[in-house]
Formats: C-alpha cells, structure tokens, sequence
C-alpha cells in the first residue's frame, strides 16, 4: 500500500527549529514517498531501527539517532484505494525523548 505522510510540512519547519536545516530529515521523506507498507513490519523492513509501541504507534531514529519521530499509523484498507496514512506526532532530540519515556507520555503525544 503506498505511504501517505500527513503533515510532512511539520518535520521540515521542526528540522529547521532542531537543526537550522529544513532538509536534514529529507532522507525520511524520500523514503517514505516510495514505500510499500501492508502491516507494521513493512515499516521496520524501511527503517530497520524504527520500533512499533502500542497497537499503532512507531518510533523513528533520525540522523543517526540524534533526534526521535513518534508517528502513529493506520492502514486504510478500503477495497479501492488501499493505503496507509502516516501521522507526525512528536519530533524533538533523543535526549528529549528519554524524558518522556521517563514520564511515560509518549503514549500520549
């Protein structure tokens, strides 16, 4: 099913806030613009390092682990036009995201 990253303007305005370069995640981009996703370990089969939490979130490693992506998924299995929809839900450095599994609410963002 192909990929369709909602909000994609969000990672290059946080790239930009993070890193002073909106096109340091376009490797992320790129790759899920060309993705072929049927269920969850389709995603890791993209992105080895991404791990699924949950019944439909995934977190992603970027540039080299220095920043975390919290995104949740859907498959949308409509007889038609299947696809999967891609949701931005958190971006921000690792460090940042340890905290919040400290606190447990990355379930929550």
């Amino acid at each position: 099913m192909r990929v369709e990253l909602i909000k994609q303007s969000y990672i290059r305005e946080r790239a930009k806030e993070l890193t002073g370069d909106s096109s340091s995640f376009d490797d992320f981009i790129n790759k899920v613009k060309i993705a072929d996703w049927d269920n969850p370990n389709d995603i890791r089969n993209t992105f080895n390092s991404a791990d699924t939490i949950g019944q439909n979130r995934v977190i992603f490693d970027l540039l080299g682990n220095k920043y975390r992506m919290i995104c949740v998924f859907k498959f949308i299995t409509d007889i038609e036009n299947p696809w999967c929809a891609l949701y931005i839900r958190w971006i921000d450095t690792h460090k940042e995201y340890d905290k919040i599994c400290d606190t447990e609410t990355l379930y929550n963002v």
